[in-house]
């Protein structure tokens, strides 16, 4: 199993570059596979594990990036790793 990962990783890194874990592949492909781009917007929603790894790639495929999340703690963290727009979406009066 090992040395069948060991060959995935080696041929992927020549196109694609290189991931450093399944957590960077999941939020790599669907991106990718929808076409994301300029012009398009992503919502990332949580900016935990897999999120801000979300943000990084829609800002490098050029989307604009909205964070929802329900900490506004987080606000600056989200605009630091590249969203455009941070939404809260905890609200009292709901």
């Amino acid at each position: 199993m090992v040395k069948g990962l060991n060959l995935f990783r080696d041929r992927f890194r020549q196109f694609e570059g290189s991931f450093t874990s399944r957590y960077d592949i999941t939020t790599y492909s669907p991106p990718r596979h929808w076409k994301v781009g300029p012009g398009q917007k992503v919502g990332v929603v949580g900016l935990g594990g897999l999120g801000h790894m979300g943000v990084k790639f829609a800002r490098a495929f050029g989307a604009q990036v909205v964070v929802i999340t329900t900490s506004p703690s987080k606000k600056e963290d989200a605009i630091r790793l590249g969203a455009h727009e941070v939404v809260i979406s905890r609200n009292s009066q709901w």
